[in-house]
């Protein structure tokens, strides 16, 4: 292996041990470009930010670059923007989906394995679903069948995501119907849900995960329909007959950011990395990212949580008062 694919490897890694390695590489110069290209899309920089920032203020061409592709948030605009309409085939699981249904307890010795521990994923017998093996394996082949139609698949419930806690529901769901990340293997991100209610632990996962959840009436969908999602003009329709099915409203215009991101995670890391570039440049701030915006002003009561944490920091009303959109 040359030593060009050797760094060019090495910057395929999102962050850790490959960082250190690549700020050297910064000062050779036959391996500098590749590495600026790698360390320009990687997020998980943490404090090797200043060690790039030495670099650069101590005249390493480099480095420079390196620091104004974050800047200019290059790590961001180079991924595609979330489509204005988006065609997907419906799995519709009626009545209420939890995470046990999703990531069911007595396999959860494979919940490290996603493709082993999805084919578990809605194992029993429940209205439209026809499990391949009941009690073992879940719909697999009904899954497979309604990708035929040539559409990605989109996770439609009337309750989803109740009960525990667990990425694993999440990390199932994708399995199926998300996007292969490059890289990375056996494991995949994006994809939709569209939920009368999404538990909002189940809502969170998914944001991470780079996914669009969206709350909306799924009365009129079914289960092989195909659909048009319409996210910026808040419409579901029907793909042939353009009939409006239901509307919706994003929880927050930020989801739109964190789907382009690749999760909400990344776009927070990474829109914290944009800012101190631009600071260390002496730029005003990004004015690319859709930004989080305060909770309005309330006259209500507080709820059992503020008022606890309120008493306990010694502020009336502390938590109300100070925080801001959890996106």
């Amino acid at each position: 292996m040359s030593r060009e694919k050797a760094a060019e490897l090495l910057g395929t890694m999102q962050g850790g041990y490959n960082i250190e390695s690549l700020i050297a590489l910064l000062d050779d110069a036959a391996l500098a470009p590749i590495a600026v290209k790698a360390l320009s899309h990687t997020l998980l920089m943490f404090d090797a930010f200043y060690d790039v920032e030495e670099k650069a203020k101590a005249g390493n061409a480099y480095a420079k670059q390196v620091l104004t592709s974050w800047a200019e948030a290059e790590w961001f605009l180079s991924k595609p923007e979330l489509q204005e309409k988006i065609t997907l085939t419906v799995f519709k699981v009626t009545g209420e989906t939890n995470t046990d249904d999703l990531s069911p307890a007595p396999d959860a010795w494979s919940r490290p394995d996603i493709p082993v521990h999805a084919l578990a994923m809605l194992k029993n017998v429940r209205d439209g679903i026809e499990p391949d093996q009941p009690g073992s394996i879940g719909p697999i082949k009904q899954i497979e069948a309604l990708k035929e139609k040539g559409h990605q698949l989109v996770y439609v419930g009337d309750v989803v995501g109740t009960g525990s806690s667990r990425k694993s529901a999440t990390n199932s769901v994708l399995w199926f119907m998300g996007d292969d990340i490059p890289n990375v293997p056996n494991k995949r991100a994006g994809g939709y849900v569209l939920g009368g209610k999404i538990a909002p632990i189940f809502f969170n996962t998914m944001e991470d995960a780079g996914a669009l959840p969206i709350e909306v009436d799924v009365t009129k969908l079914n289960m092989g329909d195909v659909i048009d999602v319409y996210p910026y003009q808040g419409k579901v329709c029907n793909h042939d007959s353009g009939e409006t099915l239901a509307e919706f409203a994003l929880k927050t215009d930020v989801l739109i950011d964190e789907v382009r991101a690749g999760g909400r995670i990344p776009l927070i890391i990474g829109r914290g990395l944009t800012d101190r570039a631009r600071q260390s440049l002496g730029l005003e701030p990004s004015d690319v990212f859709r930004r989080p915006v305060a909770v309005e002003e309330s006259n209500a009561g507080f709820t059992l949580a503020q008022k606890m944490v309120g008493k306990a920091c010694g502020v009336e009303g502390f938590v109300r008062a100070l925080i801001v959109s959890r996106r």
